[in-house]
């Protein structure tokens, strides 16, 4: 079974539209697979963080509340990542369903958790100060890989040719939210 996913996770970095396209054939999928595959997800981000010095916050909170937010959390972020980009793509001319989009969010969520270790390092470092190049490759190199296997998620379901047409379209949508909510934000 570990074999099996760990191959699963290496397809979905060298050709993420196959990958997302044998985990929605595999299907009928019901709420306990998403509730798995989000579980899943946030579990291997917590461990990464608990494994990892420096990339967890010191809090006085409940270990336990915090890691029941830390799941409703990442339900809540799937279905939102999923309604966008229901609606994005289609504003392109994409033909995924809701259903299709939270099932590829829920398995990409659960993928690119296994690229928190690289990002979580980085950004240990960096908070650290002694981050240098090996830290800011590590979060390129993790940044990069989980836009690259988002957007072959996006093409494949949506019926778009081009995954780098969609890596562009989800670089300029990141760029153009940020720069929103930083007018949004109180001068300093």
């Amino acid at each position: 079974m570990i074999a099996d996913i760990a191959a699963r996770i290496a397809e979905s970095i060298a050709d993420p539209r196959r990958s997302v396209r044998g985990f929605l054939a595999r299907g009928p999928y019901g709420a306990d697979a998403i509730v798995g595959l989000i579980v899943g997800a946030y579990l291997v981000q917590a461990i990464s963080a608990v494994a990892i010095p420096g990339a967890r916050p010191e809090t006085d909170e409940s270990l336990f509340s915090i890691h029941v937010m830390g799941i409703i959390s990442q339900a809540v972020i799937c279905a939102a990542s999923a309604g966008v980009v229901m609606a994005a793509g289609r504003v392109f001319g994409g033909i995924a369903s809701f259903w299709d989009c939270f099932l590829a969010m829920s398995w990409y969520g659960f993928v690119t958790a296994f690229l928190s270790p690289l990002v979580l390092i980085g950004m240990a470092a960096v908070l650290r100060g002694d981050g240098g190049a090996g830290s800011s490759l590590l979060l390129l190199g993790g940044t990069s890989i989980a836009i690259w296997v988002f957007a072959g998620y996006v093409a494949e379901i949506h019926g778009f040719r081009s995954i780098g047409t969609v890596v562009a379209a989800t670089i300029g949508f990141a760029v153009l939210s940020s720069m929103l909510l930083l007018s949004m934000m109180p001068p300093a």
